[in-house]
């Protein structure tokens, strides 16, 4: 390959990676010494593109045990380590101003990968375990730091701290279903911990056939998306209060027999009487089911 061949060839992979177009003065300047500058330019930003590469694939799943055991060995690392992913999905979007803020939050051994127009995985390798409060509190931070910084909406899911890498992808697949529930059941909130994710989870696993199986012994022809606004919102504060009367009544600013006329109204409706603990499972079930089967 001619001199400027090859040249052109690197400029190009140099603004690939940097954006920025870059001349090169030929007065005096030696054709190899050129080619060697650019080559030295190019060595980091190529390391990195296949470090991120590795992560990618190796977190996909689509690595044999020959190729992870030759990239841990190429980047120096154990088995033996701790490990965690946060799954970052922004409904809007990205740009280079939120990689720059994640940057900026990121440690030393943190690694941010680009999976696709909406999401972004960031990579943690801690020094020990980190426990659930120390992860939720991380994704606190940035959900925070992003919404105020960059102003853009994100939800950030999560599995656990795993201890050997050999099982991360296993940790970064329950992120993904930890996303799914979450916004599916849950996209309110902006964080969403598999291991939070409770009968959404479950939900989420069964087949369209089950759960129109069970909507239809448990409820028959009855829908909780027939309610009425103020019995719809009456029976979710009842959830969230934990089946707690007094609890619901202050919540919703109504006397407590108010709420017991609406309590009374949903079983005539339903069949299903809230404050047996039976009853609320069944229901509780039934409306994670419709919207699962709605999706």
């Amino acid at each position: 390959m001619d001199y400027t061949t090859k040249k052109q060839q690197l400029l190009a992979e140099l603004r690939q990676y940097t954006d920025l177009r870059i001349e090169i003065s030929e007065d005096g300047q030696d054709d190899e010494r050129v080619l060697s500058v650019l080559e030295a330019f190019l060595e980091p930003y190529r390391k990195q593109a296949d470090i991120a590469s590795f992560w990618l694939a190796f977190l996909r799943d689509e690595l044999s045990r020959e190729e992870i055991a030759r990239g841990l060995r190429r980047y120096h690392l154990q088995d033996e380590t701790a490990a965690v992913v946060f799954l970052l999905y922004f409904p809007q979007g990205y740009d280079d101003a939120v990689t720059e803020i994640l940057i900026g939050l990121s440690g030393g051994n943190d690694r941010i990968l680009s999976l696709d127009e909406t999401h972004l995985a960031l990579l943690r390798l801690p020094r020990g375990v980190l426990s659930p409060e120390a992860l939720r509190e991380t994704a606190s931070v940035m959900a925070d730091t992003l919404s105020a910084d960059a102003m853009i909406p994100v939800h950030i899911s999560y599995d656990a701290c795993v201890e050997e890498l050999p099982v991360l992808p296993q940790s970064f697949r329950n992120a993904q279903l930890a996303e799914s529930c979450g916004l599916l059941f849950s996209s309110a909130d902006q964080i969403h911990p598999y291991h939070e994710m409770g009968l959404g989870k479950l939900v989420s696993k069964l087949s369209y056939e089950d759960c129109h199986e069970y909507l239809a012994d448990h409820l028959g022809s009855f829908r909780f998306d027939t309610l009425d606004a103020e019995l719809s919102t009456t029976v979710h504060a009842f959830f969230d209060a934990g089946l707690s009367i007094a609890e619901t009544a202050r919540s919703l600013f109504i006397h407590r027999n108010t709420l017991v006329y609406r309590l009374d109204k949903f079983e005539k409706l339903s069949g299903l009487d809230l404050r047996n603990f039976d009853d609320a499972v069944t229901a509780k079930l039934a409306m994670l089911m419709e919207v699962y089967c709605a999706k």
